[in-house]
């Protein structure tokens, strides 16, 4: 038996509810008069020809000379096909933002089957319950004079009830699992490329041999997952030629010995995205959904890197998707990097407290670790997605006039500790910028709300990037934090903060330990972005902290335990550090040390 479902699509016409009204009323007067001039009109309206006529048979799924044997409907109780036809438009119309609220089904039978009046209503009522669909009002019609016998079911897919969509997304692939049913309860002969196979009541993959739902009709979410799939449907088409790619695949000692096996067979392998994707003959699927053999890290471990069929490859179009690779991993290793820095930052700071100091102090450095860590990751997954808004396909490349490369990927604006000694000195908080405090990070913004960056108190990011005032305030606070300061972010970023830090006296290195100021030509100009009614000196305020007494008692516990402590020169600063001597800075007061 074969199956065939085709969407009644009205947001491709105009005036929705009227094109609705013409879908419906078209398709239920073919299926009810087997009529053809009544489906083909709605589907091609430039239809004036033979060869035109032809071509619209072919795509309805209408078979010349079909004549009506029976008819009957479901879920519908008007007394004649205008009557019915309202209702399925009033119903259908509830459904206004619905893609396809209209559905035509065909079943088809090989040539030597024919339907009994038991096995045609006992058809209709397994396709209609395992799509879902039960509920749903249906017109339905029994044609004949033609080589196969079928039925043709007209449905409004929208719950009469409810006025939601009725069924799943994937109503293909359960009437392919309906079909083997039927095909079992009426024991009929299986197509030769069926996708399952039912067995007692339940079905099977028919590759597999995994269940796809079991006896009470019941779907088993995610049993593709059991052979490494990432999803339960590949093309029809494709599945005569699986068994042929997987052998490709094991047998290829390398891509292009891969891709001209592949090619014998009419199928083509590309990469798409981080993955691969496998087509042929119109069809696709990501080459993991086929076989987990024919996936791209899997090929990668025996084959190397990708590399594309040189047959079928658009030099340009190659460098492109290159460059874009580039970025992209470029911006992944950053990431990474600068993870990894605060992590060794950490261990470093942690290693230089005091034994006693450790267990008051430990446990608020890791929390503000932690969070400084997901403020960076946050910072990267937004350049990355912007990254990845370039991600272009070869047909939307050529539209867009066939860029060399993509934009220049814009990476997160940081300033971080050059050292990765753990050692922080004394600094002062700007007093006329307004602080947002939340959690253990401190946003800085101007008076009017502009963000200017957020110190997470072991590393800053910048947000205004194109601001020397916000810049020259994070610079401040980190030299006088850390000492020597490290930058990184876009080429732009870098050469403003080489400029203001030039002209502030400190010293900041690039990725690679060079100083920045030191190969920048620097120009002092008056800082025009700073508002008018900003004071023209800098005004600092030491954090109050005689109130805390809480905080109090702890450091003179902290200063007991550390009264015969001696040891290295960084950890003696850490220990003048938190018996009081230098203040902590406003996100890490509120924690003990």
């Amino acid at each position: 038996m074969i199956g065939k479902l085709i969407r009644m699509n009205r947001r491709q016409r105009r005036a929705a509810l009227q094109r609705l009204r013409e879908n419906l009323f078209a398709l239920t007067r073919y299926i009810v008069d087997a009529d053809p001039y009544s489906l083909i009109a709605d589907v091609g309206r430039d239809v004036v020809s033979l060869s035109d006529y032809a071509l619209a048979v072919e795509a309805a799924g209408i078979e010349p000379g079909e004549k009506v044997e029976a008819s009957g409907v479901r879920n519908l109780f008007g007394a004649n096909l205008a009557e019915r036809q309202a209702e399925m438009l009033a119903v259908a119309a509830r459904a206004p933002r619905m893609k396809s609220p209209v559905i035509h089904i065909i079943l088809s039978l090989q040539e030597s089957e024919s339907w009994t009046e038991e096995q045609r209503e006992e058809a209709i009522t397994i396709i209609l319950e395992t799509l879902g669909l039960e509920r749903c009002q249906v017109i339905w019609a029994q044609h004949s004079n033609t080589s196969n016998a079928h039925l043709h079911l007209s449905i409004v897919r929208v719950d009469p009830l409810t006025g939601y969509k009725a069924g799943t997304d994937w109503l293909v692939d359960d009437l392919h699992q309906a079909l083997a049913l039927v095909e079992e309860r009426q024991g009929r002969a299986r197509e030769p490329n069926a996708l399952y196979v039912a067995r007692e009541g339940a079905v099977y993959d028919a590759d597999t041999d995994i269940m796809v739902r079991d006896a009470n009709g019941q779907f088993i979410s995610g049993w593709y997952k059991a052979i490494g799939r990432k999803h339960h449907r590949i093309p029809a088409r494709m599945r005569p030629k699986r068994a042929d790619m997987i052998a490709a695949a094991e047998s290829a000692l390398s891509w292009s010995e891969l891709h001209s096996t592949l090619e014998e067979i009419g199928v083509a392998y590309d990469r798409a995205g981080s993955g691969a994707r496998i087509s042929y003959k119109g069809a696709s699927a990501t080459a993991s959904e086929v076989h987990a053999t024919l996936s791209r890290p899997r090929l990668e471990q025996r084959l190397g890197p990708f590399e594309p069929d040189l047959i079928r490859l658009n030099p340009a179009y190659e460098a492109y998707r290159n460059a874009f690779d580039g970025q992209l991993k470029s911006l992944r290793l950053a990431r990474d990097e600068e993870r990894r820095r605060l992590a060794n930052w950490v261990s470093a700071t942690t290693a230089t407290l005091p034994p006693g100091a450790a267990k008051v102090v430990t446990q608020s450095i890791k929390a503000e670790a932690k969070a400084a860590d997901e403020s960076i990751a946050e910072a990267f997954k937004r350049a990355i997605a912007r990254c990845t808004k370039h991600r272009l396909t070869e047909k939307a490349w050529t539209q867009a006039g066939e860029p060399v490369a993509p934009p220049p990927a814009i990476s997160p604006c940081l300033l971080l500790p050059a050292a990765v000694d753990g050692v922080e000195e004394q600094w002062k908080v700007p007093s006329h910028l307004d602080r947002n405090e939340t959690g253990w990070a401190t946003e800085y913004r101007l008076p009017e709300g502009t963000p200017l960056f957020t110190d997470h108190r072991i590393a800053i990011v910048v947000h205004a990037v194109d601001r020397s005032d916000g810049i020259d305030e994070a610079l401040r606070i980190a030299a006088a934090r850390w000492g020597s300061v490290t930058a990184r972010g876009p080429e732009a970023y870098l050469r403003l903060v080489a400029e203001r830090a030039a002209v502030l006296g400190i010293e900041v290195l690039d990725a690679d330990g060079l100083s920045l100021t030191a190969v920048k030509e620097v120009v002092e100009r008056p800082d025009l972005s700073t508002p008018a009614t900003a004071p023209s000196a800098i005004h600092w305020e030491e954090p109050d902290l005689a109130d805390d007494l809480v905080r109090e008692m702890r450091i003179d516990r902290a200063i007991r335990e550390l009264e015969n402590f001696a040891g290295p020169s960084s950890a003696s600063r850490n220990a003048r550090r938190y018996q009081g001597e230098w203040p902590l800075g406003p996100a890490r007061d509120r924690v003990e040390r």
